[in-house]
Order: C-alpha cells, then sequence, then structure tokens
C-alpha cells in the first residue's frame, strides 16, 4: 500500500548470499505496484518483502480523529446530538427531530415468509416511533439477518413513497456484497453498489459478475449533480462499506439519495466509535439507524491488540432494547443430531445442555427466550426449541 510512513525492506538472493535494501511504494494499482528503491537491486530472486511502519489512516479514521479532537477544541458539539446521546449519553433525553411525511409502510415479503421473531424486527424496522430510533437486532448463525435486512427493504420500497430512501452498510465489502446479492435473489434489484477501486480492480472483479450492472465503482464517481444521477438511475437503496460513508466524493450521491436511515449489517465488528463520522456527517437528514449482527461471532476488528474495544452490543441500556431472531435454519443434520451447547448465548446461569431431535417439542426451563433450530432436507425437517437469557 502507497504510504508516506511505511517502507518496503526487499530481500533478494545471489547464489546463497542474501542482500536487503530499503524502498517505497510510489504506486499501486491492482496487484501491481512501483517501488522506488534506495540503491541497486542484487539478483533477480526476491526472498521476502517486508512492510515496516503505519499505514496511514483511512478517510474513516482521518475524520474519527478530527472530530474527537474538534470535540475537546469545542469546534463541534457531539454530545448534543441526539443519535450520540442515544448511545453514549443513555441519561440524557435527547430530542428527536421529526420523521419526513412518508406514507405508512407495512410488511412486504412476497419472495421469502418471515417467521415471528422476524416479522417482529422487520416492524422495528419500519416502525417510526421515538423508541425506535436505534433498532437492535442480534441473531446466531442461521437465524436469517439478511432476510430481515431483505423483507426491510421490499417493504419500505413497497409503500410507493418517492421520498424514502435507504443505505445500508457493513464493516466488509464482501458482506456488503451478500446483501446485494441477497437482494437481487428475492427479486429486488433496484439499488445500487458502491465499491472501491482499490478493493474491486485487478482483485475482486469476480465476485460482482452476477451484480456488474449495479456496481458503481470509486473511481467513476461524478462530482455533479447530472453525472451522479446518471449513474443511480433513480435508485433510492444504496450499499457501501462503512468506510464508504466517510469518502468525499459522496456528498452528490446524498444530495440525490438522503442518508435517512443507515442499516449497519455484521454491527458486531464495527467498533463504535467508526460511527462518529457517519452520525455527524448526516446529522441533518438522519433519523434511523439499525445494527444488525451477532456479538458472539466476530468482535470489532482490532479488539485482539486492544481488549476494551466494544461493539454497539456491549452497552447495557442498548442491549436491554435488542430484537432477538430465534430460529435457525442453517444447521446440518450431523450437528442437529447431537448435543446442542447454549452457554455462548447466556449469561449468569448454570451451564446447560439439550439434545436435538426432537419435532417441535418446547423444552422446559427457567430461560427467558428460545431460540428454534429447523433443519429441512430429505423430504424430512427436525427441530428443536433451545433457550437462552441473554437478549
Amino acid at each position: 500500500m502507497q504510504s508516506r510512513s511505511q517502507t518496503l525492506e526487499i530481500t533478494t538472493r545471489v547464489g546463497n548470499k542474501d542482500t536487503t535494501v530499503k524502498g517505497r511504494a510510489k504506486k499501486v494499482e491492482g496487484r501491481g505496484s512501483k517501488i522506488a528503491v534506495e540503491g541497486s537491486v542484487k539478483g533477480k530472486t526476491i526472498v521476502s518483502i517486508a512492510t515496516i511502519g503505519k499505514e496511514e489512516p483511512t478517510a474513516a479514521e482521518a475524520q474519527r480523529e478530527t472530530l474527537v479532537l474538534w470535540a475537546l477544541q469545542k469546534k463541534v458539539t457531539l454530545s448534543s446530538q441526539p443519535f450520540f446521546q442515544s448511545i453514549w449519553l443513555p441519561a440524557e433525553k435527547p430530542y428527536w427531530p421529526p420523521f419526513p411525511a412518508h406514507s405508512l409502510a407495512t410488511i412486504y415479503s412476497p419472495e421469502q415468509p418471515l417467521n415471528a421473531s422476524q416479522e417482529l424486527a422487520v416492524q422495528k424496522i419500519l416502525s417510526t416511533h421515538q423508541n425506535d430510533r436505534i433498532v437492535v437486532i442480534r441473531g446466531p448463525p442461521g437465524t436469517g439477518k439478511t432476510s430481515v435486512i431483505a423483507a426491510s427493504v421490499t417493504s419500505l420500497m413497497n409503500s410507493n413513497d418517492p421520498k424514502r430512501t435507504i443505505w445500508i452498510a457493513a464493516q466488509s465489502n464482501v458482506a456488503v456484497k451478500n446483501i446485494a446479492e441477497k437482494l437481487a435473489r428475492v427479486g429486488f434489484l433496484d439499488f445500487k453498489l458502491l465499491v472501491s477501486k482499490d478493493f474491486h480492480f485487478d482483485w475482486h472483479e469476480h465476485l460482482y459478475e452476477q451484480l456488474s450492472q449495479r456496481v458503481i465503482r470509486s473511481d467513476s464517481f461524478s462530482d455533479d449533480i447530472v453525472g451522479a444521477s446518471r449513474l443511480i438511475l433513480g435508485s433510492r437503496v444504496m450499499l457501501c462499506t462503512l468506510s464508504m460513508l466517510s469518502n468525499s466524493k459522496l456528498d452528490v450521491f446524498t444530495r440525490l439519495v438522503p442518508v435517512s436511515m443507515v442499516i449497519f449489517d455484521e454491527a458486531s465488528q464495527i467498533e463504535v466509535g467508526d460511527y462518529i463520522p457517519m452520525l455527524h456527517r448526516f446529522q441533518t437528514t438522519l433519523r434511523k439507524v439499525v445494527f444488525i449482527g451477532d456479538d458472539k461471532q466476530l468482535a470489532p476488528y482490532g479488539q485482539d491488540d486492544i481488549g476494551d474495544l466494544r461493539s454497539i452490543f456491549e452497552f447495557s441500556h442498548i442491549r436491554r432494547r435488542v430484537c432477538f431472531l430465534d430460529t435457525q435454519y442453517r444447521m446440518p443434520v450431523i450437528i442437529v443430531s447431537k448435543p446442542v451447547d447454549l452457554s455462548m448465548y447466556r449469561m449468569g446461569k448454570s451451564r446447560r445442555q439439550v439434545t436435538a431431535g426432537r419435532t417441535e417439542k418446547n423444552l422446559q426451563s427457567s430461560f427467558t427466550s428460545r431460540v428454534h433450530i429447523i433443519y429441512r432436507g430429505n423430504n424430512s425437517a427436525s427441530s428443536l426449541h433451545m433457550t437462552h437469557s441473554e437478549v
């Protein structure tokens, strides 16, 4: 990666002797890179290339640092913003700007029926109630988190309100791509997928072959309304990474598709401070934020190095309002036939195991919620109600 604070150490071999020279990446494009070296490179066999130093901060990281500095210098006031208050200052009573006068949205998911917990989650996303300005949805693997996102999109867009807009984001490009593919599978194709050229070109173009007509790559972003309109073609659903929401060239797109609702998938991977640039940048238009994920899977990126990094799920006042997806569809029969350990989805209770394979039998316990596992295959179905106490 091209960086002023990074150097490269290139080790080559001539015969039995290794020689190391230093250099810097001057131009990186796809898999290719031009390197300026100090001195001459001996031999044609490269033994290793090591990167020394810290890479440049991303646009999102730089904006976060700047905003925190400005807040300390009292150049901006983050603490008066309602979403900031709801996450970091729960004792404050936020003043919520009113929702636009949209038509009422009802659940519309013709391609994929929803179970009761998924319906409740979608209703929370569609809700304009003040208590639902921030919605947190938690679902173990296979409980249909992406299905909830897709059903929310089809429901909101089915309201025939031309002013409704949705932005869907995640930490990784792959997660965003998976949501796009899910939307396509349920027959919703009126969206645009914003992708960084650095990720797409020469590295991951093959991932987007089925979505190529809906991809807008960052090097094709337009600086004017007319050019951006030709790229968006009237779409009101935009997909991108959280980092892309900090892109300086995004302004023209957000003028055409205002950021009024943002749905974050795989929110457990996002350190909560990473939302600050987005919350500040779109404070005049933002009306609702939805976080979807499972903190028992992947922790925030960087937690291995900094153990106290927290996702939205680690805030106790937020966790009390979590909407839990309780039906699991993915577990294969080899696992269903074995004891299932629920300890990772419980807290403060003694360890307990329940055995799968009992059809539609609700296991009695003292836990407050349940997970319903379904396996379908070979014209048969097996299911199990499981319980957990931490929602």
